[in-house]
């Protein structure tokens, strides 16, 4: 029963956490484009995706809260809780078969946990972006759920027809998410090799299989015509030192943000590491979430910048089980699971309190950019990446963005992550966003505006003349 109470407190601190910090920027709205993308008509194979096209599981959740929110806003709150229930749920699973625990102290310990995750999620270090569409959230369910299947082998050894379900399931997930081997596949390897050699054989096929389904799948989505960006590995290596320079001297202030919740995460492996016997494969499970934070710094230092995203699958795997851990060292003390609870009605209560809560500063620009396009019949407009889908998606009077970007004093189409057809449709240009843009780039392509507005931190520049012969959008 208290597995239950504690699961339930957590959905409600969690909805509430929700509506303040609802995700609205680019990435996280690309799921709900495809969304809106396959539901008007389209096809995958219209898409130029980047490497994590977020097909599955992500677009299956979010296709399941579009029916129970009729706006975008609605539907990634949706898709945060029911992410939330599914995080809670296989973790679980994972704490009741590396604890030897029943279902409702699993149930309990794993609610707890996340009550104290949440606290330590935000914008400023990036890890909120875990309960958010398009951010690795597929991958981390996955690993909980392939971490589960692993440890629960030595007990109940799979059918060969089991391993092939288990491996279609990595590898459809690996298709859609490139950190899938580091997040998924190294940990059930390294966890495996503290259980039996029948165990052990069953989750490298599996892992072996993946691979497999993996290319199976992405084989068939280029046949349907998608394309999908891949990692620069040549381009990693062959300026590996300038990278890393750039790495070291932002890593630092870059990570102090998430000091809290790494240090956490640190205790809590130190912690489940050292119960021996209690938790046996706990030093194995801590040994694979280090080496998933370190390939978080290796994928920073590929990009050249450290992004909280790639520290979310460590964070979010490890901090939970530090009211588990904590309880076993204290030989089954039910202190770590009163905190928790405590915490989750406090941070319910303060959520509920009367507040002055701050507005998403996508929805007042998209607002406001309604509100001097519409009474001027404006629906055609340019901006760049970062705004062009919130602006778009967002908007109540149909405004339809096209991105682009401004390289060599030219206005090129971003063809990133984005319906190619956006390109043809967008051709007549009555106003362009230029946040982001060279503003004379966008003069040179269209001429001098007949009129600037500069409000919402938005500097959007009216044409009286609708631009037709544009023809560097060509998608």
């Amino acid at each position: 029963m208290l597995g239950w109470l504690l699961g339930f407190l957590w959905l409600a601190v969690l909805k509430a956490w929700l509506g303040s910090h609802v995700a609205l920027d680019a990435d996280a709205l690309g799921v709900a484009d495809l969304w809106n993308s396959l539901h008007s008509g389209g096809h995958l194979g219209d898409w130029v995706m980047g490497p994590h096209p977020y097909v599955f599981p992500d677009l299956a959740i979010y296709g399941i809260g579009a029916q129970f929110a009729p706006d975008i806003v609605g539907r990634q709150i949706c898709y945060g809780l029911i992410q939330g229930l599914l995080l809670w749920w296989f973790l679980a699973r994972l704490m009741k078969r590396m604890g030897n625990l029943d279902g409702s102290a699993a149930r309990a310990y794993s609610a707890a946990g996340l009550l104290l995750l949440l606290p330590c999620l935000n914008a400023a270090n990036g890890l909120g972006e875990a309960l958010a569409p398009g951010y690795h959230g597929g991958a981390l369910l996955c690993a909980l759920a392939f971490l589960s299947w692993s440890a629960g082998q030595d007990r109940a050894l799979s059918s060969w027809a089991g391993v092939l379900w288990a491996a279609c399931l990595v590898g459809l997930v690996w298709a859609s998410d490139q950190i899938t081997p580091v997040w998924v596949v190294l940990p059930g390897l390294l966890l495996s090799l503290g259980l039996s050699g029948k165990a052990r054989r069953r989750i490298w096929g599996a892992a072996a299989l993946s691979w497999i389904a993996r290319g199976m799948a992405l084989f068939c989505w280029e046949r349907l015509g998608m394309q999908v960006a891949h990692f620069r590995w040549s381009y990693f290596f062959g300026h590996a030192g300038a990278l890393l320079a750039s790495l070291l001297a932002q890593c630092l202030p870059a990570l102090s943000t998430a000091f809290v919740p790494i240090l956490l995460g640190l205790l809590a492996l130190a912690l489940l590491s050292g119960l021996g016997k209690r938790v046996p494969l706990g030093g194995r499970l801590a040994a694979a979430l280090v080496l998933m934070a370190l390939f978080g710094l290796g994928l920073a230092a590929l990009e050249g910048s450290v992004q909280g995203r790639y520290f979310i699958g460590f964070v979010c795997m490890s901090v939970p089980f530090l009211p588990l851990a904590c309880s076993l060292r204290l030989d089954g003390h039910s202190l770590p699971l009163a905190a928790a609870g405590l915490l989750g009605l406090i941070c319910l209560a303060y959520s509920q309190a009367p507040s002055e809560t701050p507005r998403n500063q996508a929805l007042i620009q998209s607002q406001w950019l309604d509100s001097q396009t519409g009474a001027q019949g404006l629906t055609q407009g340019l901006a760049d990446y970062s705004h062009a889908r919130p602006l778009r998606l967002l908007s109540q009077e149909g405004l339809f963005l096209s991105p682009v970007a401004t390289e060599g004093g030219a206005l090129k189409p971003y063809a990133w992550i984005v319906d190619r057809r956006i390109f043809t449709r967008g051709r007549t240009v009555q106003f362009v966003v230029l946040n982001g843009l060279d503003p004379a780039a966008v003069r040179g392509a269209l001429g001098p505006p007949s009129k600037e507005l500069d409000a919402a931190g938005l500097s959007v520049w009216i044409y009286s003349k609708p631009r037709t012969g544009f023809h560097d959008l060509k998608g």
